[in-house]
């Protein structure tokens, strides 16, 4: 809590210089250029409705949302905001997309296909009790509105994927695509990382399988165009207060992808090894604290 509080600090600061950085553009007759933010959520339970339909209309103010395919240019002064759900629970189908369907939101639920109409076999952060949820069935999937919901990859068994093997890590990728494509009868070419996990040679074989565009774990924040193989995302939960959501959608958390590899650096000055290996609850830890 202390470091999120931290982080929150940090955020607001960097979201002032933001808008001094804009002002100054007009000023002198220069239009900032349009940025993207990407967020995820992973469920929405019954006593979160109420904060994250706030949320959601904060967005639609505050940003225009885009689909997670989208690929094309940002209007010079605008905000962007891409809507993503890792893990495809069922709370999502009764407490998020009516909502979204409501207020005109796309978004994509990413799925670990194996897992599908059971509970997650994998460690969770007890901060948000996720592993008690079911995910979403077959027939869950088939059912949701299609105009509004892209159904992606979350791969197919939830593991760290930069903890497999190359065979394992290209069986990750196809096995999940194959299931989901034979379910929805669509082509699904959106992948999540699991914990956010990845390095180049993932993205070579998510690219050999037949994906498009991969969403990680890092805080980038697009600008002028959405071209990418990659973007980075925002963790965000119901929980958050409407400000912290607010400075999330609005790229001031993108100080942190710099942050990372300074203090990677400075572990390994001081001889500590950065190449310490996680567990799933170390990454959903660090999750927790985005």
């Amino acid at each position: 809590m202390k470091h999120r509080r931290i982080k929150f600090a940090v955020s607001l600061l960097c979201y002032m210089l933001l808008l001094f950085r804009r002002g100054i553009l007009w000023l002198i007759g220069k239009e900032p250029e349009g940025r993207c933010t990407a967020i995820y959520f992973h469920s929405v339970k019954d006593k979160e409705i109420e904060k994250f339909t706030r949320q959601m209309n904060l967005m639609k103010k505050c940003a225009v949302p885009l689909r997670a395919d989208y690929a094309g240019s940002l209007q010079k002064g605008k905000n962007y905001v891409v809507l993503t759900f890792d893990d495809g629970f069922k709370s999502l189908i009764k407490n998020a997309i009516p909502e979204l369907v409501k207020l005109g939101i796309p978004c994509a639920i990413f799925f670990p296909a194996k897992y599908l109409g059971r509970r997650p076999g994998w460690e969770f952060n007890k901060r948000f009790n996720d592993e008690n949820e079911e995910i979403m069935t077959a027939r869950d999937i088939k059912n949701l509105p299609p105009d509004f919901v892209l159904i992606g990859s979350h791969s197919f068994s939830h593991r760290i994927m930069t903890d497999l093997s190359p065979l394992e890590q290209k069986e990750e990728f196809v096995k999940s695509k194959e299931s989901l494509e034979a379910l929805t009868g669509n082509a699904v070419y959106l992948f999540s990382f699991p914990y956010g996990a990845y390095n180049t040679g993932l993205i070579e074989h998510l690219l050999e399988a037949g994906y498009k565009r991969a969403f990680t774990g890092s805080y980038e924040v697009l600008a002028s165009e959405m071209n990418n193989a990659l973007m980075g995302r925002v963790r965000v939960d119901p929980s958050d207060n409407i400000l912290e959501f607010k400075l999330k959608i609005l790229g001031a958390y993108r100080w942190m992808n710099y942050f990372r590899p300074m203090k990677e650096k400075l572990l390994s000055l001081k001889g500590r090894s950065v190449e310490i290996k996680k567990t799933d609850a170390d990454y959903r830890a660090s999750e927790a604290d985005s």
